[in-house]
């Protein structure tokens, strides 16, 4: 643990100054933001009050996906 631990804070100081590339947790985080807000509301099936909902896929017709 203790020799990890240096590695992965130097690991994540690199990235976060971009010396590793792009995060491409966050790029991808960003991409499914901008394309929620295209959703229509009747596309959203509320399961569980306020904790469950079926989205419709935008891109695979009658597909929907489960979210929390």
């Amino acid at each position: 643990m203790y020799k990890v631990i240096p590695i992965y804070k130097v690991k994540h100081w690199h990235q976060e100054y971009g010396f590793e590339g792009p995060d491409l947790e966050v790029q991808r985080r960003q991409e499914v933001e901008s394309h929620a807000e295209c959703i229509a509301p009747g596309d959203i099936h509320e399961v569980n009050k306020g904790q469950l909902y079926l989205v419709c896929s935008q891109s695979r017709c009658k597909h929907m996906f489960t979210v929390d």
